[in-house]
């Protein structure tokens, strides 16, 4: 299988560096092809320009035709990012904004119904994220950036696709053991759904 890996995270000597380590290691074990997404190596530009705007439900221009054709020829999405402020960093909302636009991600048909059928290809999301407080803490705020994730950009994909959304909370308060026991998980994450 062809892998889009999309790394969001301004260093890779951090824990979600590690997690980017354990991911790649799992896929080049299994042989499959990958292509990495480092958003802030490539220096990414999330803001969306009047321009892009302007022409936001037409054929994607040529600043993200690199981006659309990642996602064309990929058969399986892994997402590895922090959570900041209970939500997606700046750069990956970005990246969803300017790319995951109508004719790249879904579609608007004539009467103005929006339809989910453009991610046919892609038969998995993962989604591994820190978060510096709690699970609790998470939970009393309403979990936005999983809601966002799990509830919004997950109906992008086909229904038979399959999900999994691994959080590692605390990272504030880190533990050795926790952390390997959560690199475990993403490493058992990644045989299962890409067999």
């Amino acid at each position: 299988m062809r892998i889009l890996v999309v790394f969001a995270h301004p260093t890779r000597s951090s824990f979600c560096g590690s997690i980017l380590s354990a991911v790649l290691d799992e896929l080049g074990a299994a042989r499959h092809e990958v292509e990495l997404l480092d958003l802030y190596l490539e220096s990414f530009n999330p803001v969306l320009q009047e321009q892009e705007w302007r022409s936001y439900e037409q054929v994607p221009g040529p600043s993200i035709q690199t981006y659309v054709q990642q996602l064309r020829r990929s058969d399986g999405l892994v997402w590895i990012f922090p959570t900041w402020n209970y939500g997606l960093p700046a750069i990956l909302k970005g990246y969803v904004d300017r790319v995951w636009k109508p004719n790249v991600a879904f579609r608007i048909d004539a009467a103005r119904r929006v339809h989910f059928d453009q991610f046919e290809n892609l038969k998995f999301f993962i989604v591994a994220t820190t978060f510096g407080a709690s699970r609790l803490i998470n939970t009393l705020c309403g979990n936005p950036g999983k809601r966002a994730v799990a509830n919004g950009l997950r109906r992008h994909f086909p229904r038979s696709s399959r999900f999994a959304w691994l959080p590692m909370y605390n990272l504030d308060k880190p533990s050795s053991r926790k952390m390997e026991r959560y690199l475990a998980k993403v490493r058992k994450t990644m045989r299962a759904c890409c067999r």
